[in-house]
């Protein structure tokens, strides 16, 4: 803080002038050096001050009395203080962001869920019967931090109900991303929810339902289509064009060869964004999977070349529609195809999904979604269908509460098998920093 030829240094100066002016009897008094030792300084300051008294007014607009002269440079020093108070804390605030940067932002995630089956038949899945409970059915522990000023990192622990009351913890994801790559690009490399569409993406408790679409997990598993990779992509200079290019394990057990591979897979992606107006957005995204299902036996040490390749093609669209800040209308569809050779033939199979959210008030969304496959549970011509609907509640975007419905019919070559209809009501709490949000939420 610098008061030189300011208005504050020239206050004090007469403050300072004027007490010693009134304090020289007093100290001739006491015995004090005379009159007639004090330096020049002295004299010109007793002199100033006098002659500020005398004219009736101070330069920063006193009534020119001691009092006033003794509030104003006050005024000043509490004025001047201030500035520098905020100066402080700005640069304490700038200091500590930077620093913190390279401490992790922790977050924790967990989802609750209840199903009551309503019909004849109950969903059981792995042996297991998933209606007719509640559950705390994961945990997840988010950690993100930077780890130099040209990498950050993110690692998620997930605990999962394998069976009723019994939970395996497991690295959901655990990458680095390269931020500062030559020609613009961006790396990645670790393990993490591949980009195969939109949804695949997102972990279970971001989703906008309560349960991945059919498609998704008839093709890839029930927890969806992740893999350890590296990742490298690209925004278009001259189009809002994302491409992305990724070399894999191949280690997913329903379309490629499992923990067994031995042989990389390939997954590239391109995803077009169209900002239509200030309210609507659009994107469309097309993906596709190159790799090998069948693998050398792991118990001999003859070597074998892989044989039979796997193709996995998906396109989604997506669509926003954003009036306010409390209002929202989301729209998306994904379709899934594959080619996967078999010993003894071919196999192909289908699927897609499509919802529809609306949200009419800030804190409340309506969805409807409509499943189709029939690849179900991995097995070609056996078709399922399903629909659902729900009603979403936000305290804040810390803690939802969500109520929905969902029938369902299965077929396959086997017989038909009985219709499901079921009730779930699902929490799901957020504590911790505060998490980037899904695309479909709106706050």
């Amino acid at each position: 803080m610098t008061w030189s030829n300011g208005p504050g240094w020239r206050a004090a100066t007469l403050a300072l002038g004027l007490l010693v002016a009134l304090g020289g009897s007093a100290r001739a008094q006491e015995g004090a050096a005379p009159a007639a030792q004090e330096d020049d300084e002295i004299r010109r300051l007793r002199e100033e001050a006098a002659a500020s008294l005398e004219g009736g007014a101070t330069p920063g607009g006193g009534d020119g009395t001691a009092a006033g002269l003794r509030q104003e440079a006050a005024a000043q020093a509490e004025e001047g203080e201030g500035v520098l108070y905020g100066q402080l804390l700005e640069a304490y605030n700038a200091m500590a962001n930077r620093l913190n940067a390279f401490n992790p932002r922790i977050t924790v995630f967990g989802d609750f869920l209840g199903r009551w089956s309503v019909s004849s038949g109950e969903l059981v899945e792995d042996g297991v019967n998933r209606d007719d409970r509640i559950a705390l059915r994961e945990v997840e522990l988010d950690l993100r931090a930077d780890i130099d000023p040209y990498a950050k990192g993110v690692l998620i622990l997930a605990l999962h109900e394998h069976d009723p009351g019994e939970y395996e913890v497991e690295i959901e994801e655990g990458y680095m991303t390269l931020e500062t790559l030559p020609f613009g690009l961006r790396g990645q490399l670790g393990r993490w929810r591949l980009p195969f569409g939109q949804i695949n993406q997102l972990h279970l408790h971001d989703l906008p339902q309560a349960h991945y679409p059919l498609a998704l997990t008839d093709f890839f598993g029930e927890e969806g289509f992740a893999d350890n990779a590296v990742m490298a992509s690209w925004l278009t200079p001259w189009a809002p064009i994302e491409l992305s290019v990724l070399l894999l394990n191949g280690e997913n057990e329903r379309v490629l060869a499992g923990e067994d591979s031995d042989d990389p897979a390939w997954l590239g992606r391109a995803t077009y964004f169209l900002q239509m107006n200030d309210t609507m957005f659009l994107s469309f995204g097309s993906s596709f999977l190159f790799g090998y299902n069948d693998a050398p036996d792991p118990l001999t040490d003859l070597p074998s070349e892989a044989k039979q390749e796997t193709q996995v093609w998906g396109a989604d669209v997506l669509y926003k529609w954003q009036p306010n800040q409390f209002r929202s209308v989301v729209a998306q569809a994904e379709v899934y195809g594959l080619k996967k050779e078999v010993a003894g033939g071919r196999e192909h199979a289908f699927g897609a999904y499509g919802f529809l959210q609306v949200q009419p008030l800030q804190r409340w969304y309506l969805g409807a979604r409509y499943d189709w496959s029939n690849y179900a549970e991995g097995v070609e011509d056996s078709e399922q269908w399903a629909a659902s609907a729900w009603i979403s509640y936000y305290t804040t975007e810390f803690l939802r509460f969500r109520l929905g419905v969902e029938h369902r019919e299965r077929e396959s070559t086997g017989g038909g098998e009985p219709d499901l209809d079921t009730v779930y009501f699902q929490v799901t709490f957020v504590f911790g920093s505060h998490p980037v949000e899904p695309f479909w939420f709106n706050r």
